[in-house]
């Protein structure tokens, strides 16, 4: 079994509990998440790669930076995006002073005859934000302002 998600209601805001065998994979598998949560990833083909890099002190951080900036792409470019591919990255390691983590977002321009965008996510939360580690998973917990 890999990776997943489920989503979690909550009272003004859209959740997800997310887990996967490693760090790397908690990771694409929140982004991949949090991009299905905005638009059918059928619709979307990988036309191209943008390219992502996040530094932060944290592995919780890590992750929520990482969201952020994915958000930030699709507003700013109007970009919808399928996937996360993991390039190069330190969040497996354990007492980093720094983490990183390069990434490619791929996706294509929104076409809305094509894609039907089902979520306006404004914000990754703080609220309950977590990172831990269940064996043999890895867990967070996420939630989003919409």
């Amino acid at each position: 079994m890999s990776g997943g998600y489920k989503i979690l209601e909550h009272t003004a805001d859209l959740g997800l509990q997310v887990w996967g065998k490693t760090p790397e994979e908690l990771f694409a598998e929140a982004a991949q998440a949090m991009m299905a949560l905005c638009v059918d990833p059928k619709s979307v083909t990988e036309q191209e790669a943008c390219p992502l890099r996040i530094e932060a002190d944290s592995l919780e951080e890590t992750l929520h930076v990482l969201l952020r900036e994915i958000l930030a792409e699709m507003q700013a470019k109007a970009w919808v995006f399928r996937r996360l591919q993991i390039e190069k990255t330190n969040i497996s390691k354990n007492g980093e002073k720094t983490y990183f983590l390069e990434s490619k977002l791929w996706g294509e321009p929104v076409d809305l005859k094509r894609h039907d965008i089902c979520l306006e996510i404004k914000a990754v939360t703080r609220h309950n934000f977590y990172i831990k580690r269940n064996n043999p998973w890895w867990e967070a917990s996420i939630l989003f302002d919409v």
